[in-house]
């Protein structure tokens, strides 16, 4: 008797299905609301004056010091590309070569100088320039040795059309907070998959559940 009235406290307790439902669809509506009202925040802190959310320095572009040997190596490759093109009479080749090799002995044997670069409410800081959110179409962060690169794609019809693609560097301690200003703003781009070449030159990519685990990471250290 006692098993029978407990049993059927157990059922009585039992939510039903349309107790389900309803508990879903009210917590999608306070998402919606979530979502609406963050909408509203940043539309109003985008029409207001400029104002500076988040600001760091960070060098202009990647700077990896080389080795004697290194340089060595990449003269050596120049060297058979330079007699193959001699050879085949492709002097074109030859200045092509010579180019390059001035081009990366200049990047990897003069240091690149400190930039500024802020996030405000009307888009990001950078060069000199402000570029505003409306022309930011996706960003997405690879990382390169200890250096984390945070890679913009501009939207079609921008004011300058050569301006395609701009890349900002962070490091560790501060990608988390540069990540979370933007993606108020910007579409965190996926990327399922690149290239041998491409993970060489931008870097590796870093998903945004990775960055989101590493200020949870540092949050944790702090305490």
């Amino acid at each position: 008797m006692i098993n029978t009235l407990i049993n059927s406290f157990k059922i009585m307790d039992k939510p039903t299905k349309s107790e389900t439902s309803s508990d879903t669809e009210l917590k999608q509506l306070d998402q919606q609301i979530d979502k609406s009202k963050l909408k509203e925040e940043i539309i109003i802190e985008e029409s207001g004056p400029l104002e500076t959310l988040y600001e760091w320095e960070a060098p202009e572009r990647v700077f990896t010091p080389r080795s004697r040997k290194w340089y060595v190596g990449v003269a050596a490759i120049a060297m058979v590309f330079i007699v193959y093109s001699a050879l085949t009479v492709n002097f074109i080749l030859i200045f092509l070569v010579i180019a390059l090799v001035l081009v990366v002995y200049a990047l990897n044997s003069i240091p690149p100088q400190k930039a500024e670069f802020k996030i405000t409410n009307k888009g990001i800081q950078a060069f000199n320039n402000l570029y505003i959110w409306k022309n930011l179409d996706s960003f997405w962060v690879t990382k390169r040795g200890e250096n984390y690169m945070v890679n913009f794609d501009f939207r079609e019809k921008v004011t300058d059309a050569y301006l395609q693609r701009m890349i900002m560097l962070a490091n560790k301690s501060n990608v988390n907070q540069v990540v979370s200003h933007l993606v108020r703003h910007v579409d965190y781009k996926s990327l399922n998959s690149s290239s041998i070449l491409s993970q060489f030159v931008e870097g590796k990519y870093v998903p945004l559940m990775s960055i989101v685990k590493l200020g949870e990471k540092k949050v944790e250290e702090k305490i």
